[in-house]
């Protein structure tokens, strides 16, 4: 074999290559997209329970954006019970801060709702609870959390709520 057929050869190799990884781009954007809905709590603000309670948790900042799914996600309350890599959710960022005196494990999720208050959107992760993401924060200290949720066309607003325990939730 020449070096110019060599050559070829690589060359339509890495060609091949290039253009599939430009399909799986296509098919898998990884582009973000800012979504514009309305947020409870505002940041600088307490987080409230399931009960309606505020807690000590208090959001510091957040940002929320449509995304491609990098995995797989199995949601028992989603209506939706499988999201599929590749399928759009939602990513929930931000930052918050414990000032409970002594409680040091937070739990935390994000429900989506339509213009009704229909609850359209659930929490992907499962911590120590299906739905819910847990971390230990020390009092006064802030640290950075992500929620992922399922995504829906018809999200009008997003409420976190979230909590702090002494222990973590079995």
């Amino acid at each position: 074999m020449t070096n110019k057929m060599k050559l070829l050869i690589g060359l339509l190799v890495l060609g091949i290559v290039l253009l599939g990884t430009g399909l799986v781009f296509l098919l898998f954007p990884t582009q973000q997209t800012a979504l514009k809905v309305t947020l409870t709590p505002a940041p600088g603000t307490y987080f409230f329970n399931s009960q309606n309670d505020s807690s000590y948790v208090i959001l510091k900042n957040v940002q929320i954006e449509k995304v491609v799914a990098d995995r797989q996600y199995i949601s028992p309350w989603s209506t939706k019970n499988i999201i599929n890599a590749g399928e759009p959710i939602l990513i929930v960022n931000g930052t918050v801060q414990n000032n409970h005196p002594t409680n040091k494990e937070i739990m935390m999720y994000a429900e989506g709702r339509d213009k009704t208050g229909k609850q359209v959107s659930w929490t992907l992760d499962a911590s120590s609870i299906a739905g819910q993401i847990g971390f230990h924060l020390e009092t006064g200290e802030t640290d950075t959390f992500t929620i992922h949720l399922s995504f829906n066309e018809s999200i009008k607003s997003i409420r976190i709520l979230g909590n702090n325990y002494s222990q973590m939730p079995p």
